[in-house]
């Protein structure tokens, strides 16, 4: 039987592992090249086919015309202010009532109210009016 240094049996091993490896390598750079030039074709490809949809786009004019009747917002949202208007009226006059049910002084002794229903001046008039009101009950309250 012939009998082989196993140094010399790692050794041809070593070099036929290499060689497969090199082997390896350069399949796997010939399948990255050609990636990558089929990646440069397509993109060409995607930039044209790009190029011919917006050309085709800029010769097409589509136009479209709706016959839809126009509601009256006018008129909705006048409804909607004298809802609102009276929402708020109705609210007042609650939390008047429920102040006076709290308070057992006569109204006219507490604080003289006026209101401005312009919707414009309605909340700040509603604040002065409270702290004027709260003024006096709190100088009535040190009085007594």
């Amino acid at each position: 039987m012939l009998y082989t240094h196993p140094q010399s049996t790692y050794r041809k091993q070593t070099i036929a592992d290499v060689d497969n490896a090199s082997l390896a390598r350069v399949d796997l750079e010939r399948k990255l090249e050609s990636l990558q030039e089929e990646i440069i074709f397509l993109k060409k490809l995607h930039d044209e086919e790009i190029r011919e949809l917006q050309a085709q786009l800029q010769e097409q004019h589509v136009q479209i015309e709706m016959d839809v009747a126009k509601p009256d917002l006018t008129s909705a949202l006048r409804d909607v202010r004298q809802q609102y208007e009276n929402v708020a009226a109705k609210n007042l006059q609650d939390a008047e009532e429920w102040y006076k049910s709290k308070i057992h002084y006569p109204p006219t002794e507490i604080c003289q109210v006026f209101y401005c229903f312009n919707t414009d001046d309605f909340g700040i008039q509603l604040l002065i009016t409270q702290k004027t009101c709260l003024n006096k009950l709190a100088y009535q309250e040190k009085v007594l």
